[in-house]
């Protein structure tokens, strides 16, 4: 057994990869104490992305390299860490998935389901596009988890509706009236996104909303997705038909993630920092790929692979905690 099948399958991979970034946290928290509530957030993520992976079996051996990818990916993104709307945004994600992956060929557990869009109807109240996504759950039930039916379809909009028909009432409160406004008026296109439309030619000539580490950083994720996505199918036999059917789910959320991601970076429909949205998305539906290419890739060249992109993670995450404190 190689080493990087060793470090893949170790009970102490996730316990480590844990205290690495409960390390860098503590230095973000004694200079940013405000942090709390995003790393309260990041600890439900990973417990939650570990739930997924015992619940339905994604590794076919004993290995956390689901959670470890996934930790390992969002603490390069430092700007995510910050950002308390995206990570509550993901962890909104993961619950929805976590209860619709529980849905497998059960075309009758519309409760479930109804809990499952109630979750990306709160996300879509943080960030309004989440509801663009909405299509991919839905081919997803039917294409993947094979559940899909008409009353689904009525328990999808009843639980996206939901969050909304309960903040309404709220509107005459006039303590909390201005949250509601918050949420309506978040549909409703900025005066400068409207004057950019307006003009395309402004549209071309204006900068990307990240620096060179962050498109860097961006990269390199997407890059990592593409090859892992690439090896899995390759390789997916391996895998029980409920496996490959949620990697598939998976697949399909990434790509389409990645395009809104690419959407909200090349044209000002939302704010500058609306990137940090579908890159959230993206980063908790591939950490899942990147975890199976990990444990079950095998060669000198997955090795190398693993190995840059091991220390690719470790030194990006402590430069960019490094560098957003200074």
């Amino acid at each position: 057994m190689d080493r990087k099948k060793r470090i893949a399958t170790n009970r102490w991979a996730l316990p480590v990869a844990l205290l690495f970034s409960t390390s860098l946290w503590a230095v973000r928290l004694v200079v940013r104490p405000s942090g709390w509530p995003a790393f309260l957030i990041f600890i439900l993520s990973v417990s939650l992305m570990v739930e997924i992976n015992n619940r339905n079996a994604l590794m076919r051996q004993y290995s956390r390299m689901v959670s470890c990818s996934y930790i390992a990916l969002m603490m390069m993104c430092d700007d995510l860490l910050s950002d308390i709307r995206a990570m509550a945004v993901q962890s909104a994600v993961i619950i929805s998935l976590l209860l619709i992956f529980s849905t497998y060929q059960q075309r009758g557990s519309v409760g479930r389901k109804y809990w499952a869009y109630l979750f990306i109807g709160l996300a879509s109240m943080a960030w309004p596009p989440m509801l663009l996504l909405v299509p991919v759950w839905w081919i997803g039930e039917a294409s993947c988890l094979m559940s899909f039916t008409g009353r689904s379809f009525v328990a999808s909009l009843f639980g996206i509706a939901t969050p909304f028909w309960t903040v309404t009432p709220l509107f005459f409160v006039p303590g909390v009236r201005g949250f509601v406004l918050q949420c309506f008026t978040a549909f409703v296109p900025e005066g400068e996104t409207l004057r950019l439309l307006a003009s395309p030619g402004e549209i071309i000539l204006r900068p990307l909303p990240f620096d060179n580490m962050q498109a860097g950083v961006a990269a390199f994720l997407v890059v990592l997705f593409l090859v892992s996505a690439i090896r899995y199918f390759r390789q997916s036999s391996a895998d029980k038909i409920h496996v490959r059917m949620l990697y598939q789910f998976f697949t399909l959320l990434s790509s389409v993630s990645l395009l809104l991601f690419l959407v909200v970076t090349l044209f000002p429909l939302f704010s500058p920092t609306a990137w940090h949205l579908p890159l959230a998305v993206f980063i908790a539906s591939a950490a899942p790929l990147v975890g199976h290419y990990v444990t079950f890739s095998s060669g000198r060249l997955s090795a190398l692979v693993f190995w840059l992109s091991f220390s690719a993670a470790v030194i990006t995450a402590i430069v960019r905690t490094t560098v957003s404190l200074i």
